[in-house]
């Protein structure tokens, strides 16, 4: 049953590591991974809300760091919108609020 979900998240691994060499994003894929391990039937876990989740909080992040740079501005702002909307959108997975922070303070290079 571990099989499964290891290999997904090594692959995510592999294309972040590909697209945008935001190491930092692996530590909320970690999260991700080790909550599908523990519960995978919970709403939180399922892959509908974590690909929901974790898609929006990257794309929120990267605008967040567009508009206002890297920083704690952006970083602040970038969370609240991910949890505001997670809620809104009922695809709650707490490992995404990481993601939008790791986007919003994207180091250059």
């Amino acid at each position: 049953m571990a099989v499964a979900p290891t290999a997904i998240v090594l692959g995510v691994f592999a294309l972040v590591e590909v697209l945008s060499r935001q190491r930092l994003l692996f530590a909320s894929l970690a999260s991700s991974a080790f909550l599908i391990y523990l519960d995978p039937q919970h709403g939180t876990n399922t892959m509908r809300t974590l690909s929901l989740a974790q898609i929006m909080a990257a794309t929120i992040g990267w605008i967040a760091y567009m508009i206002f740079g890297s920083g704690y501005l952006s970083g602040g702002i970038a969370m609240v919108v991910t949890i505001v909307l997670m809620i809104l959108l009922d695809v709650v997975h707490p490992p995404a609020v990481s993601t939008s922070l790791s986007f919003a303070l994207k180091l250059s290079g």
